[in-house]
């Protein structure tokens, strides 16, 4: 046996780390790991069992104020196992990984959330005890509560009346409920980042959590507990099946696709569905690993344009499920790969689109066909041609007294003056005296260099991207997409996406449409000119921003913020000088017809 003084923590630090680790949970983390923690104890019993996650009725009945529990038929725990496993902050490994959820993940998910305390009531083979675990403002730690016996001593584990056991425990089964901050808190309120609000909050969490349920778990969620108990129409329980049930569903197609280390799971939602509330049916993205789903994105969030799903991705539902070399963080709430590194998300997409299945392709065929617009990009191309070298800044700046000697594609690497000392040898940028540091590090950083060597990406032959119109009156735009936002650019497309109701846009085709109301047919002809000409500016701001990706000064972060939702509609509130080439063009059309009018009259 090694001879080793173990690692220990103390008291004071153990409820910092407990603290620490606490806040990066997320307020909902608790519903997942207690419910694991019922489900793996029903799957140790090697039989069918039940998880129930509803509100303490029998506390109810006493303080008046809904406490959320968590109630298994599992294998239960007596009062001694309650003692060495749930007062450890991890009881895993060794003799004790029958009890692994029991350990960190639910105490350092709950604990902080809990200070009243967590009530822990198990029952095996008949017999039911229960421990409190608390936090003791007076010793400022986490530990079990003691409870006065009638000889004047503390008992830690109090034995439990037949009548206190929950109605779907028989011989075991465990119940664990949590009381929160104060008597009068109500721990079933749904967390601020809950989704399905007060009514479904805990059943659409953990629908959306679990993309399978094991079939042997018939796991359940209360649906509307705040209403009067009698009114089983709105207060009940509902079965939990998990994602892959909601979703096969309420699809229209649906398959999988094989990448190099992942499988995509896509669906295309019915246009018909209906979660009423409960269910998560929207379009999104996300992760599977170990019938659990990570990285949920939605809304301007969703990661599906990166796919390739450029229109309708409202109804598009993909989740990458790697095959190997990724784990669960230590919260548990996101996926990364096993040296912790974020998830290459840019390759599965790129994979993912070469093997594009062609029920997505026509999905996304048939919303563009449903947009009804004239294209300007060719116009629009032709008339750009003619200025495109403007469109490209200089990379140096020749100058007669300069210390920087470049080849005419080389990028500025350090300012001029004195001071400075430069060397040429074949060209190029090579040493300056004022960042001789920096010119070193770039020395050796690019010595070995292979001359023609692999690019980081495709370059786009040509520079001017295509401008599609979506509005959410012809169904190729959602409600909640470009909500006030004039334009998106999709970058491994080329391709801007101008939203059509954008009231800086509809504002300007209104004013002009009561300029010429008495001209048949004319507010045709002006939303098309309108569109045309902030067609053009869209495309000259994107193709502008182009210009600086990759120079030294401007990061990806930065060319990003460049070409945000944001950065378009700002670029599109210029008004003079639109607003005089519109007036023109629109003159050009449609002031002979107003005056011919004014002269029939």
């Amino acid at each position: 046996m090694a001879n080793l003084l173990k690692t220990n923590v103390a008291q004071h630090g153990l409820t910092a780390l407990i603290q620490r680790l606490g806040r990066d949970c997320s307020p909902t983390q608790f519903v997942r790991e207690f419910t694991m923690n019922s489900i793996e104890a029903v799957q140790r019993t090697k039989e069918d069992g039940r998880v129930l996650v509803d509100a303490d009725w029998s506390l109810f009945d006493q303080l008046g104020t809904h406490k959320v529990s968590f109630v298994d038929t599992g294998d239960g725990m007596t009062g001694e196992e309650m003692l060495a496993h749930l007062n450890n902050l991890s009881s895993s490994g060794g003799v004790n990984n029958d009890f692994e959820n029991y350990g960190m993940g639910a105490k350092i998910a709950a604990l902080t959330r809990n200070h009243l305390g967590i009530i822990y009531e198990s029952w095996k083979d008949g017999v039911g005890s229960r421990i409190v675990i608390h936090f003791d403002e007076e010793e400022r730690s986490y530990g079990i509560k003691p409870s006065l016996n009638d000889h004047g001593g503390s008992d830690w584990v109090i034995l439990l009346d037949e009548s206190v056991k929950p109605d779907i425990i028989q011989d075991h089964g465990t119940r664990v409920t949590l009381l929160g901050m104060t008597l009068e808190e109500d721990t079933m309120q749904p967390p601020p980042e809950a989704r399905g609000g007060r009514e479904n909050w805990v059943f659409q969490y953990l629908n959306t959590r679990f993309f399978d349920v094991p079939e042997s778990v018939d796991l359940q969620a209360r649906i509307g507990y705040y209403r009067e108990k009698e009114n089983t129409k709105h207060n009940y329980t509902r079965r939990v099946k998990g994602q892959r049930a909601s979703l096969d569903a309420n699809c229209d197609a649906s398959g999988t696709v094989k990448i190099s280390d992942a499988i995509v799971h896509w669906w295309i939602m019915s246009k018909e569905r209906s979660g009423h509330g409960r269910e998560f049916l929207m379009g999104h993205t996300g992760c599977i690993n170990q019938n659990e789903l990570f990285d949920i994105a939605f809304g301007r969030a969703n990661m599906a344009p990166g796919f390739g799903v450029i229109f309708g991705k409202e109804d598009i539902v993909l989740y990458v499920e790697p095959i190997s070399g990724y784990v669960q963080d230590t919260t548990r709430t996101r996926l990364v790969q096993e040296d912790g590194s974020s998830l290459p998300w840019s390759r599965w997409q790129d994979e993912f689109r070469q093997a594009m299945p062609e029920a997505i392709k026509k999905f996304m065929e048939a919303r563009m066909g449903a947009a009804e617009n004239e294209s300007h990009s060719e116009t629009i191309r032709e008339r750009l041609k003619a200025i495109a070298k403007f469109f490209s800044i200089s990379r140096y700046q020749a100058n007669s007294s300069g210390s920087i000697f470049a080849d005419p594609d080389s990028e500025t690497r350090s300012k001029t003056g004195s001071g400075a000392v430069n060397t040429s040898g074949s060209g190029g940028l090579r040493k300056t005296g004022g960042t001789a540091a920096a010119g070193a590090l770039d020395t050796i950083l690019l010595a070995g260099k292979k001359e023609g060597g692999l690019r980081s990406e495709e370059v786009q032959p040509d520079k001017f991207p295509d401008v599609k119109w979506v509005s959410a009156s012809d169904g190729t735009r959602a409600d909640d997409e470009l909500e006030d936002r004039a334009a998106e650019y999709l970058h491994r497309d080329n391709l801007i996406k101008a939203n059509a109701d954008f009231q800086g846009f509809t504002d300007i085709i209104k004013h002009f449409a009561e300029v010429y109301e008495s001209i048949p047919n004319s507010e045709a002809i002006i939303r098309n000119e309108v569109q045309e000409a902030f067609e053009q500016q869209l495309v000259e701001v994107v193709t502008g921003a182009l210009s600086f990706r990759n120079r030294p000064k401007w990061n990806p972060d930065h060319f990003k913020a460049a070409v945000s939702e944001e950065s378009l509609t700002t670029a599109v509130m210029s008004r003079y000088h639109i607003i005089t080439a519109i007036k023109r063009s629109i003159g050009s059309k449609l002031g002979k017809a107003a005056k011919a009018m004014e002269s029939a009259d």
